[in-house]
């Protein structure tokens, strides 16, 4: 079975709600991030920063290629044959700097498959910040993928 997330960005207040990485881990950990089963780097303690007066997500936008998770969406992915590992996570407050008592994990996925045909499929480019982004309109997938 396969999962698949849609990336929704989210404002409060003409913001843009997002956790901040605030200690990046050694450049290896994004260097083995996605590729193989284990990082063989060990654990690391990762710190987000986030508006904590505005409605708290169940995953966050990071700009990063760390997610940042609830407890309550890793219980029901937990639910689902996904494989990932988790990583500890602070989380601390955007506006005083204290240490808030929430229940965030880093998300790791730990088996990803090639399954988009992106010379097939369809996007639509949006203006995002400096630059812009490409969101997925009309996936077309693999054959490999669609066999399996």
């Amino acid at each position: 079975m396969y999962h698949f997330f849609s990336a929704k960005l989210v404002y409060w207040k003409d913001e843009l709600l997002e956790a901040l990485v605030i200690n990046e881990p050694p450049p290896e950990y994004a260097k083995q991030w996605w590729y193989g089963e284990n990082l063989s780097l060990g654990p690391y303690e990762f710190s987000f920063s986030i508006d904590d007066q505005a409605p708290l997500l169940d995953n966050y936008r990071t700009a990063d290629i760390f997610d940042l998770y609830s407890e309550k969406l890793i219980s029901i992915l937990s639910r689902t044959s996904i494989k990932y590992e988790l990583f500890p996570a602070k989380i601390i407050s955007k506006l005083n700097g204290e240490i808030l008592n929430l229940d965030y994990k880093v998300f790791r996925l730990t088996e990803i498959n090639d399954c988009l045909d992106e010379n097939r499929s369809t996007f639509k480019v949006l203006p995002f910040g400096k630059g812009p982004i490409k969101a997925l309109q009309h996936p077309h997938f693999t054959d490999a993928f669609l066999k399996s």
